[in-house]
């Protein structure tokens, strides 16, 4: 009995193209820079978007958006300009980085 090995090129290769994008897409959480949408996990498990208006020193200002949705499958449906509140905000950068989603970056970006 011969054994027929297939070849997952088409697989890889479009594994490897997703991989691409989505770094060029991602967002670095460890600089982020003005105008920059970030993923928020709130603490009772519902998520919302933030836009860094301004980094000072060890401070992230930001707007945060007035919706949270419960899965993050859901936020480009939140995700609009007359949905952010006109109040900036201030969070130290390390608190940042532990309630911010790893690299998640929302697919409407607003302006």
């Amino acid at each position: 009995m011969k054994i027929i090995q297939q070849r997952n090129y088409p697989f890889i290769l479009i594994v490897l193209v997703m991989l691409s994008v989505l770094s060029a897409c991602s967002y670095s959480v460890n600089k982020p820079k003005i105008g920059d949408i970030y993923v928020i996990t709130s603490d009772v498990k519902s998520f919302t978007t933030w836009k860094i208006t301004d980094i000072k020193s060890r401070q992230i200002w930001y707007i945060p958006n007035d919706y949270h949705v419960s899965d993050t499958l859901f936020i480009d449906s939140i995700n609009y300009p007359k949905n952010y509140t006109d109040l900036a905000k201030s969070i130290k950068a390390k608190e940042f980085r532990k309630i911010t989603n790893k690299y998640k970056k929302p697919k409407s970006q607003t302006k």
